[in-house]
This record gives C-alpha cells, sequence and structure tokens, in this order.
C-alpha cells in the first residue's frame, strides 16, 4: 500500500496521545471522508503502520515521563523518589504485584547471637 500525505496527516493524528485524536479529527486533518478514512482500516498494512506509529509515539511520551520523573528526584522531591523505586522495582518484576512473594527471614529465638 502506498501511503500518500492525506494518509500520513491521518496516521499522524490517529497516533498523536497529545492530540487524543479520533477517527473524524484524523479524517478531518487528512481532508477526506471518514468513509475513506474506515476503507484505509481495511487494509492491513494502513492498521500496521498506524499501530507502530502509535508505539513510538507512546515510548517518546513514556521517555518525557520517566525524565520529569528522575528532574523531580534530583530535586529532592520525596514522592518522586518513593515512585521511581516502585516503577523501577515492577520495570524488572516478571510477576503481576498481586503475585508478588515476600521473604522474610526468621531469626530463631534460640539463636545466641
Amino acid at each position: 500500500m502506498k501511503f500518500d500525505s492525506r494518509m500520513q496527516k491521518a496516521l499522524a493524528v490517529l497516533a498523536s496521545i497529545h492530540a487524543a485524536g479520533s477517527s473524524a479529527d484524523a479524517a478531518k486533518a487528512a481532508g477526506v471522508s471518514l468513509d475513506t478514512l474506515l476503507k484505509w482500516f481495511s487494509h492491513p498494512e494502513f492498521r500496521d503502520r498506524l499501530r507502530l506509529m502509535t508505539e513510538q509515539e507512546s515510548d517518546s511520551a513514556r521517555a518525557e515521563v520517566w525524565h520529569a520523573l528522575l528532574e523531580k528526584c534530583r530535586a529532592g522531591d520525596s514522592s518522586a523518589i518513593r515512585l521511581y523505586f516502585d516503577l523501577k522495582d515492577r520495570k524488572s518484576d516478571p510477576l503481576p504485584s498481586t503475585h508478588q512473594v515476600i521473604i522474610i527471614d526468621d531469626i530463631s529465638k534460640n539463636s545466641s547471637h
């Protein structure tokens, strides 16, 4: 499928999480009818490109949020620091937080130490 400038405009609006674009917004930005946009959606290549662009937009926004959080941490914001460690731990934890296992060492009362 060849992506012309109208398709690119529609994809940009749809993929933009900042604008939270709707299908009607995307059709208007591309200068096409909503029916035309819906026809484009019937093509797997269009949907694949939209998925890729949405993932890229999301990754970019996530990086911006992470950067802003780190700036707050550097400024000494204790809430931001707690959030940083909560998110950091979740990112590397393969288990959902509802299934975490906490291991507590039990020191025997009979221990002489």
